[in-house]
């Protein structure tokens, strides 16, 4: 009696598991592709922006000498966006962004650019519930945490104090229709996204002592002082190693400079 041979299905389905990962690599690529599109779209639209809404001035450096700077074109940024409330600035973390806010509504710019168009990076924003916007004796504003260094991200670095003690890095500065504000960074921690970090509303003394409050939680003691604090600028982001927290970059005011 003559055997027959059996079929060996090995090859079949290794060719199977080929065709499988060479879907599951193409399907990767593309995403990738599409990623690297929409951070690029982000810096465009940011560069776009900025722009757009600032034009070459002379600042006074504070020692009667005049320097060549740039400031905040609040009537232009108006024409392309009714929410835009100023700028934001950081040397240090090469950072400059416009801000807007939309009341009651701290979902609508996650996604959306200065242009009112889709950006996956979307807009730093001020908390809606904030009544007097960048005047208010807090101020809190929001941005992303992306994987290509835009928005809030490069705000991480904060983490390190031997960079917070490099050069200017402890200092932002905000533009308003009228003046740049210069705020020295006092603190800086992780929250729970409803910590008592987010509290608004605070007259004078009550603003010393969230100050206090606020310095105490810092990884490290920076040194600023904040007796006399008047207004505080919290920076809110993602934490980089759990989303479950926010990284908390938090300012006292220290200058202003009218335009």
């Amino acid at each position: 009696m003559v055997r027959r041979r059996r079929r060996r299905k090995a090859p079949v389905i290794a060719i199977l598991v080929i065709i499988g990962c060479a879907i599951v690599l193409v399907i990767a690529l593309v995403n990738i592709f599409r990623l690297q599109g929409e951070y690029k779209h982000v810096a465009e639209v940011n560069k776009k922006a900025v722009e757009s809404i600032t034009e070459p001035a002379k600042i006074d450096d504070g020692g009667g000498e005049q320097k060549e700077e740039f400031k905040y074109n609040h009537e232009a940024a108006l024409k392309i966006n009714t929410d835009a409330k100023g700028m934001y600035r950081n040397d240090g973390t090469q950072t400059l962004l416009p801000v807007v806010q939309r009341p009651d509504d701290d979902d609508h710019y996650l996604h959306l650019g200065f242009d009112g168009e889709y950006s996956r990076g979307g807009t730093l924003f001020i908390a809606g519930e904030i009544k007097e916007g960048l005047d208010a004796s807090h101020v809190i504003i929001y941005g992303h945490h992306m994987n290509d260094d835009s928005m809030f991200t490069k705000n991480n670095n904060y983490k390190d104090e031997d960079f917070y003690r490099q050069g200017t890095n402890d200092t932002f500065y905000i533009y308003t229709p009228d003046v740049l504000r210069e705020y020295k960074i006092f603190a800086v921690y992780n929250s729970d996204p409803d910590g008592p970090v987010y509290t608004i509303n605070m007259n004078e003394e009550e603003l010393k002592q969230f100050a206090l409050e606020c310095a105490e939680r810092s990884m490290y003691n920076t040194g600023v002082d904040i007796s006399k604090a008047s207004q505080i600028v919290t920076l809110s982001s993602c934490e980089a190693t759990d989303y479950n927290y926010r990284l908390v970059v938090q300012g006292v005011l220290v200058k202003e400079t009218p335009y």
